[in-house]
């Protein structure tokens, strides 16, 4: 038996761990005081059977346990004394002593350990020294995640396996350690990854107990050295959980000396970065944008810092940023060493006298050299100035290298006072000629994002600290920089993807839709000045706009090399990303860009190519397909080929005229089967003694007219289904058939007829209902332009209403209205057939002055023009007024339309403004001005004046709402 109880004694003696590493935290003569006992591992080896058989061992001595205790000693050690017992064995086989601590079980259970030694000597007085000083291999602590300060004894045995020094400054040392997985409540750091942890020491221990700062953090008070504040600023700052702040695990004092356990960041810090070359995960410059977007984002927070759940709001500042305190985890720029910082309330002063840091990066305010070095007042705007260096020699290293960064330093050396620094300035007021003329060479990088991140460094560095952006707008523009790198390359990819798969309609559709997200982007302003920046994005998330761009550049070079192994890529996942990245825009940009995309895609006059897109585009996007459809139709009539046979032609002797319905003809056609009869408008084309030829082109003009409305179903166009038309050669006329709509009880009325009689404001519409009808008229006639038709006569007087007059209110006659007029409608082609205007007086005022003039040749028809009579239209319900009206109220003779333009312009828009709000009175300023008076020569140019449209009118119209 005694043989067994020895070698347990040993087996728990060969559990006892010992540090690794060069720094172990005590002399080689002291080698035992660095060891511990891992406790799972030591609960592991002391099982029951183990501890029944030393018990029993100990029976049999003069001294050891009575045979009647021994069950009850068993049961005692499993349930509260391994610890205890294990002590007893490596003392010497002395575990016949636990019924001595049995007694004391009211304070002697493993718990309770360390023992005090006047408790030790009251109940095992023979062994009382020995087991003191063993118990401190047995009572090594358990770490956890938290920031509650530990205090730990001086002759406690911390649980390290290794603790190697890896760095040493003025304020401690840096330790790399590792900590036995025994001695974690829950690993410190997520399972499966690098495990290796730091601390970081501090020279000298000024701890203060009972200090304010350390009981509530957020009040504001800090202790006066730089322990402590770094301890209350990353406790404070761990709980937004940033992941460009380093995250403080826990801390602790031992031995008078402060630690602070943070998680290891391998890469080291950007000073040593910039000294090597570029590791594999910087192989990119973008890494070096996102990375640059988080550290931004990290300094933001702490300027900012927001803590929704406790209503906490603080600003702060780091006041030492410099690449020695940024730390490289991967692809990540991590922001560490806040000794200096400073988190205070919101209403505190923004101001805090310099207390050092920031060397070469130091602001030029913080120091007066020339007042022996005198402190003064510094702010987050010298943080700004720090950041703007830490950028200025990331991006020298980007273009440079290790090599560059060093040559900047030198070439940017100048003397302050009577010392030589490589700073970034060259005093208080004074610019570092160095740094400006290095500035502009990197400006001048043949790279998408140099010049514009020069300028946003040299904003930066601005010797003013007023003049210089805050975090938030350095954060905006460096993400909306990083959005624009990352498009230009996608951009490129998809040229070189297009290259190789000349012939896929798929490459070419998510190529053009692309392409459309980039110019409304674009739109975006970014400016730094007066906060535009601010509320430009704030709608937007630019950090998840550049990872999706991210992801479709991986998308495509995979797919391109796809290519070149001679295998057919697969396009959903890029369809995928790109439905994507057009979510993140705000909701009046997506429209924009799938306006736009729609434009780019049914630009093309080419009949080859429209019909490619016609079938293809089906797969893809059915809208599209449609539009495509369409634009070819209008085409084929524009080269006078008849896009459909010739089965809309209505005989005459199947009409039956019922009167007139505004301009046009309310009629019932009768079905040549013996079906029902059907309401229609027919709209009339008179063309009185036209020569052969022209009658000719005017029939195919209108065959072609009803076939492309006969087919579209397109409910943004807001059009009547055009179900034939009928030639009466004996009336010299044409007339375009549009069937009623199918419920039953509906009388025709025209918005001028609505306003007329809708004048007394109890029966006016609502204003929602009228920003909803100028909405819906706009993008009739966006969509009505997209697929290459002019209208020519927008009035309202061919704006119908098709309504229950017993059932429908008044307020409400205008919610579902029709397109009407199309009798004068063309193709948007300079050669198309047109006929001018009709010479009633009534209509033409709502033509344009240039148009409505009497000189010969006559000016063809224009998109400008038909924008400039939806103006009036828009002002009419602006004002809910007829334009007849509104020209009687002015009680004036105008010698020319031109004349009658400027008045209203004067007089009139004007009100719209108090009516309407300034993005309606905006929307018709832009129509009667027509989105400038120049002719459009080309599908290119046609596309970029309908999204100045879409731009300018509908989505300020989109913007109106009551």
């Amino acid at each position: 038996m005694e043989a067994s109880t020895g070698d347990l004694c040993s087996r728990i003696n060969e559990l006892l761990c010992e540090c690794a590493g060069d720094d172990r935290g005590a002399s080689e003569g002291e080698a035992d005081a660095r060891k511990f006992m891992p406790l799972q591992l030591l609960y592991k080896l002391l099982t029951k059977e183990e501890i029944e058989n030393a018990v029993s061992a100990s029976i049999t001595k003069d001294d050891g346990i009575p045979f009647y205790q021994e069950a009850d000693t068993v049961s005692w050690i499993v349930a509260n004394g391994k610890r205890i017992f294990a002590i007893l064995v490596v003392l010497g086989n002395q575990e016949h002593l636990i019924p001595k601590f049995i007694e004391h079980d009211f304070e002697t259970f493993d718990e309770k350990l360390p023992f005090p030694l006047d408790l030790l000597q009251k109940v095992v007085p023979s062994i009382a020294t020995e087991f003191h000083k063993k118990q401190w291999e047995f009572v090594s602590p358990i770490w956890s995640k938290n920031v509650i300060h530990r205090e730990l004894p001086p002759d406690i045995r911390l649980p390290f396996v290794y603790n190697k020094k890896i760095d040493a400054g003025g304020f401690g040392d840096i330790y790399e350690i590792r900590l036995h997985p025994d001695h974690q409540v829950v690993a410190l750091l997520p399972t499966g990854g690098d495990q290796r942890i730091v601390r970081k020491e501090f020279k000298s221990a000024l701890f203060e107990r009972g200090r304010s700062s350390r009981s509530d953090p957020t009040t504001g008070s800090s202790a006066d050295n730089d322990y402590t504040k770094e301890l209350r600023n990353l406790s404070i700052l761990n709980e937004l959980k940033h992941p460009n702040i380093i995250e403080l695990l826990t801390s602790y004092t031992y031995k008078e000396k402060h630690n602070l356990i943070f998680p290891l960041v391998q890469g080291g810090n950007l000073g040593t970065f910039f000294r090597g070359e570029r590791p594999e995960c910087f192989q990119l410059d973008e890494t070096f944008l996102v990375a640059l977007c988080g550290l931004s984002s990290a300094i933001e927070k702490v300027h900012y810092y927001t803590l929704e759940r406790l209503n906490i709001d603080l600003i702060g500042c780091h006041y030492d940023l410099k690449p020695k305190n940024i730390l490289v985890s991967g692809d990540t720029f991590v922001l560490a060493d806040f000794g200096l910082s400073k988190l205070k309330g919101s209403s505190e002063s923004p101001k805090d006298l310099y207390e050092g840091g920031g060397g070469d990066y130091l602001a030029p305010e913080c120091e007066d050299f020339s007042e022996g070095f005198m402190k003064n007042a510094i702010s987050q705007s010298s943080d700004i100035w720090s950041f703007g260096c830490v950028i200025a020699e990331v991006l020298t290293y980007i273009h440079h290298g290790a090599d560059g960064v060093n040559e900047f330093r030198t070439k940017r050396k100048v003397k302050i006072g009577s010392s030589r620094m490589a700073a970034f300035h060259a005093g208080i007021g004074r610019p570092n000629q160095g740094l400006a003329s290095w500035l502009q060479n990197l400006e001048e990088e043949p790279t998408v994002y140099s010049r514009h991140l020069v300028g946003l460094i040299r904003s930066m560095l601005d010797l003013n600290p007023d003049n210089r952006p805050n975090a938030r707008q350095v954060t905006a523009r460096l993400r909306h920089i990083t959005v624009q790198t990352y498009y230009s390359s996608v951009r490129d990819l998809y040229d070189t993807l297009l290259a190789k798969l000349p012939t896929s309609f798929e490459a070419y559709a998510e190529s053009r839709r692309i392409k459309s997200w980039g110019v409304v982007f674009d739109t975006i302003p970014s400016e730094l000045d007066d906060g535009r920046i601010l509320r430009s994005t704030d709608k937007i998330n630019l950090a998840a706009v550049y990872t999706c761009l991210r992801s479709i550049q991986e998308e495509l070079k995979s797919t391109i090399q796809r290519c070149e192994n001679a295998l057919s890529p697969l396009f959903s996942s890029l369809r995928l990303l790109g439905d994507e990245l057009f979510d993140l825009l705000p909701r009046d940009l997506e429209i924009r860009a799938k306006a736009l995309w729609e434009l780019e895609m049914v630009s093309s006059e080419d009949l080859g190519e429209l019909l490619k897109t016609v079938e293809a585009a089906g797969a893809v996007n059915n809208r599209i397909s449609t539009l495509a459809r369409i634009k070819r139709m209008s085409v084929l009539a524009a080269e006078q080929q008849s896009p459909v046979a010739t089965n809309l032609l209505v005989d005459p002797k199947f009409i039956k005229k019922l009167g007139p319905c505004s301009s046009h003809t309310h009629a019932v056609v009768t079905s040549t089967k013996g079906g029902p009869e059907r309401n229609v408008l027919i709209e009339w084309i008179n063309y009185g003694d036209l020569e052969t030829i022209l009658l000719e082109k005017l029939f195919a003009r209108i065959e072609a007219l009803a076939a492309l409305l006969n087919s579209t179903s397109l409910t943004d166009f807001r059009i009547l289904h055009c179900s034939g038309f009928v030639h009466e050669s004996t009336e010299g006329a044409f007339g375009l058939i549009f069937d009623f709509p199918k419920q039953p009880s509906l009388s025709p009325k025209s918005l001028a007829d609505v306003i007329t009689e809708t004048s007394n404001l109890r029966e006016r519409p609502t204003l929602g209902s009228r920003f909803q009808l100028a909405l819906t008229l706009a993008l009739s006639l966006f969509g009505f332009h997209k697929v290459g038709w002019l209208h020519k006569s927008i009035s309202p007087y061919n704006v119908l209403f098709f309504i229950n007059l017993r059932t429908t209110r008044a307020s409400r006659w205008i919610e579902t209205p029709h397109i009407t007029g199309f009798n004068h409608s063309r193709q948007d082609d300079a050669l198309a057939f047109t006929r001018g205007p009709d010479g009633n007086e009534t209509i033409d005022r709502y033509y344009h002055p240039d148009y409505s003039q009497s000189v010969t040749p006559q000016i063809p028809y224009r998109i400008q023009f038909d924008y400039y009579s939806l103006g009036l239209v828009l002002l009419e319900i602006g004002l809910w007024e007829t334009l007849e009206e509104i020209l009687k109220r002015r009680k004036r003779k105008y010698a020319s339309k031109r004349e009658m333009l400027e008045d209203l312009q004067k007089a009139r828009v004007p009100l719209l403004g108090h009516f309407m709000g300034t993005d309606y009175q905006d929307a018709v300023n832009a129509c009667l001005g027509g989105l400038g008076d120049a002719k459009v020569r080309d599908p290119a140019e046609a596309a970029a004046l309908q999204f100045k449209f879409e731009k300018e009118v509908v989505e300020r119209l989109r913007r109106c709402n009551a």
